[in-house]
């Protein structure tokens, strides 16, 4: 009796652990997207937002941050995403808070076209109207 409980004991962790291991990954799959973290950029993705960041604020006017994550103190981010886990192609997304007319996300939307040099991965660009923390205040 006693090894039929270690066995059990045994066997309901392993399917623990694998439900959790299960679990995660359906939950980036029910999203279909993945965000890599900044830290594991590497230089070339650090350098290609840099560019892209500081040519959108040369040219355009930001709102603030409400975080100190911003670019320069201002509202808008740059990171890496992987928008498909089953095939890792990944995308250099640019997030800016404050831009809300139609005609100034074109402007910055032509802004970053010619920002781009040979070798960029693609861009995904969000514009919100209002930064997360604003929301929570």
């Amino acid at each position: 009796m006693i090894k039929r409980t270690r066995l059990t004991a045994r066997w309901v962790a392993r399917y623990v652990a694998s439900m959790g291991v299960a679990l995660a990954f359906i939950a980036q799959v029910g999203t279909g997207c993945a965000i890599i973290a900044d830290k594991s950029m590497s230089e070339k993705d650090a350098q290609e937002c840099r560019v892209l960041a500081e040519a959108v604020l040369k040219s355009h006017e930001l709102p603030s941050a409400a975080t100190p994550l911003g670019h320069d103190g201002r509202a808008l981010y740059c990171g890496i995403r992987q928008r498909n886990p089953f095939i890792p192609y990944l995308y250099t997304e640019l997030t800016l808070y404050g831009v809300v007319e139609r005609s100034e996300q074109d402007r910055v939307i032509a802004t970053l076209r010619h920002a781009r040099a040979q070798g960029y991965k693609p861009i995904i660009i969000r514009f919100l109207e209002r930064d997360l923390e604003d929301l929570c205040a």
